[in-house]
């Protein structure tokens, strides 16, 4: 899941005693603009007030006190400027000036964690971040300039301070052994929760444990294996389609984004919907699914600038602009679409002798719904919203995933033939595909789950491309709890920390000076190695929160490139060879690891 840096920072607010009415820790920068919201929670925290609220709580008392006890004021409209707005600014400004100006530079308790010094007034490694060439190599720059800390912390917007996940030792202990001390923060919830709602992706806790145990069966390798055909049969319908756009000759340039994002939904919409989208049937029309999922997943430069503002700032319910109205309208539409296909399948299999043609009843809703999987603590069969929640979740990540994945692996395969020869070699070799242009070919049934998964080339390839390439950007984690030590370090309560998948899987000081040179051969030689433990690779993290559906997705993607490689010759284009070798730039800030403006690879039919 595509996001910026994350601007968040500890508020050093003045807690308050108050009975059991707990508020949900404000977002730093709602102080600035807002009330806090509540919600329930333990009533052993007491709440925190954001500065705005405690300033004017005390400018009301002082003004009631000295009403009362000293000398009777007047209650009319220029007590506001004449009285309570100087006892406001009086309270308000000097919270503001320590939380902004001292409290990070003099107070804080991360203060001493190696830090990035070129920071700008009030942004901090904002700008540096926005304009990098890439959205994950400045942090990795940091990693690799503080390569024997488990944390580099950095500042971002209004000074707000975020620690950076960095070495191996400290993911295991963030991902896995305190796995329950965090949670995720607000700024997830505005990137992806507006949209999918809350499903699997923000339960906590227990009520994650009981979901996470209830969705496992759904994405393991008994459901994977009846779900193989899908796969195939999404793989061949791409290698026609691409076969239709060469036409006679057999051979010409396609940009590999947009086919691979459309090819994606399709198995995307087969097997975890059960419907068959149509995405590539028709060059000339986009269908309404398609149409709604790019509007929200391929924003235009402006709605996309609204979706980072958006994280930090909650602008996006009041800004009236159709930059941001047409975003509203595409999220609305794909939820409403994706709640009817549940009801409709609801009332499917409820019929007698059912069968779904699309799948054969192999996909994920349909799974869900004849197993009653239940999703809370409650026990009780899920609703058709919170189905939803869950779907959209598992479409946008496994879409994202598996397009972009191809799209990179496609491009290396171009620029490196000699790669591309020797992945074909082992398909074509061992790997039992039908060869339609051989009416005397032995094969008639494509791989099996296990014929897919036990050759060592195309698994080198797939790792190294997740490591080098890794589609997913960063996600965030917020402590829960004070007294927290993480590798060595103490971890104030409510520390947003960043998790980049990509770092530890790129930096020098654990993959060698060679670490963003792509070779697929490194991992038959990691033995003895830094990067010989499971936390130095992280495309689908790890521990209780592990991406649920990594399989699935890994063995989407061998599927289809399977049959791209035995279809077609990936060849380089004049704007690759104008590269001259170097790495195509790519979208920051963007929602993937994606080259800016896509991708144009030459494809020959073999």
């Amino acid at each position: 899941m595509a996001v910026g840096d994350s601007l968040i920072k500890q508020t050093h607010s003045t807690r308050v005693k108050c009975p059991a009415i707990i508020t949900k820790t404000p977002h730093p920068f709602r102080t600035l603009f807002s009330f806090p919201r509540c919600q329930l929670s333990t009533p052993k925290t007491p709440p925190k007030m954001s500065h705005l609220t405690l300033s004017l709580l005390a400018s009301l008392t002082e003004l009631a006190l000295y009403h009362h006890y000293l000398s009777p004021l007047p209650i009319t409209p220029s007590l506001l400027q004449s009285h309570l707005l100087p006892l406001f600014l009086s309270h308000y400004l000097p919270l503001k000036i320590y939380t902004l100006l001292l409290y990070p530079f003099y107070f804080s308790p991360l203060r001493h964690l190696p830090t990035p010094s070129n920071n700008l007034p009030l942004l901090g490694q904002t700008l540096t971040l926005l304009t990098a060439t890439s959205p994950v190599q400045t942090y990795i720059d940091y990693a690799n300039a503080f390569p024997h800390a488990p944390f580099v912390r950095f500042l971002g917007l209004f000074n707000s301070e975020t620690l950076l996940v960095c070495s191996p030792e400290a993911h295991k202990e963030v991902l896995q052994t305190h796995c329950y001390d965090f949670k995720k923060p607000d700024i997830l919830h505005r990137f992806i929760g507006d949209f999918a709602g809350r499903g699997l992706l923000f339960a906590e806790g227990e009520a994650h444990r009981v979901a996470r145990r209830a969705l496992n069966p759904i994405f393991g390798p008994g459901s994977i294996r009846r779900m193989m055909g899908v796969f195939w049969e999404k793989g061949e319908g791409l290698g026609g389609y691409i076969t239709g756009l060469l036409g006679e000759e057999g051979e010409g340039v396609i940009d590999v984004n947009e086919l691979y994002v459309k090819a994606t939904i399709d198995v995307t919409g087969a097997t975890m919907l059960g419907v068959d989208l149509g995405n590539l049937r028709d060059e000339a029309t986009d269908t309404d699914f398609l149409t709604s999922f790019r509007r929200v997943f391929q924003q235009p430069p402006l709605s996309a600038l609204i979706s980072f503002i958006n994280l930090f700032l909650p602008i996006r319910p009041f800004l009236p602009i159709e930059a941001n109205l047409g975003y509203l309208r595409a999220s609305h539409r794909l939820r409403q679409m994706t709640l009817s296909i549940v009801n409709t399948r609801i009332r499917e299999l409820s019929q007698p002798n059912h069968h779904n043609p699309v799948s054969n009843g192999a996909d994920l809703l349909t799974m869900m719904l004849q197993n009653e999987i239940p999703l809370t603590t409650s026990n009780t069969t899920p609703t058709p919203t919170q189905i939803t929640n869950e779907l959209l979740t598992f479409l946008a990540a496994g879409h994202e995933t598996t397009a972009n994945a191809l799209l990179w692996a496609t491009y290396l395969l171009a620029t490196r033939p000699q790669i591309q020869s020797r992945l074909r070699t082992e398909i074509t070799t061992h790997l039992p595909f039908p060869n339609p242009n051989s009416p005397n070919s032995p094969n008639t049934t494509p791989p099996s789950y296990e014929n897919l998964d036990s050759h060592p080339y195309l698994h080198n390839f797939t790792r190294e491309l997740l490591r080098r390439y890794c589609p997913a950007l960063m996600t965030f984690r917020q402590s829960l709890r004070p007294n927290l030590t993480i590798a060595n370090t103490p971890i104030p309560k409510d520390t947003i920390l960043c998790l980049l998948p990509s770092l530890a899987s790129r930096a020098t000081h654990i993959w060698g000076p060679d670490a963003d040179d792509f070779n697929p051969d490194r991992w038959d030689n990691l033995a003895g190695t830094k990067a010989d433990t499971p936390y130095a690779f992280g495309a689908f993290l790890h521990g209780p929160r592990v991406c649920i559906g990594r399989q699935f997705a890994i063995v989407e993607f061998k599927a289809l490139l399977v049959v791209l490689v035995t279809k077609f010759e990936f060849l380089m284009t004049e704007e690759l060879e104008r590269l001259g070798g170097r790495e195509p730039p790519t979208t920051n800030p963007g929602m993937g690891y994606v080259p800016a403006g896509g991708m144009r690879i030459k494809f020959k039919k073999i």
